[in-house]
């Protein structure tokens, strides 16, 4: 087993990374194993049982990883989370969850979940969503707020959000 390493950066047309840190990673195609990442920028990743904090690929295939601000046109995630998917093209999550996944794609989601999920069509099975804005939804989700409700919820949470602020100021000028 290789120990920890920390290298810095790292460019090449192929690459593959095992159980290391990198601070940014540059290459066409790029496998991570057990490794980390603040930064990557490939055309394709392949991602194992790894953590990255902001990639940007032409496509993303994570397995039991972490993702950060991911910007892609296309992303599968299976058994992965990530806080940010924004993807020009389609995304898959199957045992997945996002904070926040928006593409002008697709979205296919498989026993997941998504705090807030922007996207033309959505095909869900067994999945769970906070704020769903979609033009056509397809499957058995679960969503606490649909995209007229949301509106609704943003605008209350907006003036709340301001009337809490100005009462804050008053309070402090005293």
């Amino acid at each position: 087993m290789e120990e920890h390493q920390d290298k810095g950066n790292q460019s090449a047309d192929e690459s593959e990374i095992s159980q290391q840190y990198m601070k940014r990673l540059v290459a066409n195609q790029l496998t991570i194993r057990q490794g980390a990442a603040n930064s990557i920028e490939a055309n394709e990743v392949v991602m194992r049982q790894a953590a990255v904090l902001r990639t940007k690929t032409e496509q993303v295939d994570a397995r039991g990883s972490a993702l950060g601000l991911v910007q892609t046109q296309a992303a599968q995630l299976d058994n992965s989370s990530a806080a940010l998917i924004y993807s020009g093209g389609n995304v898959s999550l199957d045992q997945s969850f996002g904070n926040a996944v928006v593409t002008t794609g697709d979205v296919n989601m498989d026993q997941s979940g998504a705090v807030v999920l922007v996207s033309k069509r959505v095909t869900v099975k067994n999945s769970q969503t906070v704020f769903l804005f979609a033009q056509h939804v397809e499957g058995d989700v679960t969503t606490m707020f649909k995209s007229q409700d949301a509106v609704i919820f943003g605008i209350a949470a907006g003036l709340v959000g301001g009337i809490f602020t100005l009462l804050t100021r008053m309070f402090r000028r005293k």
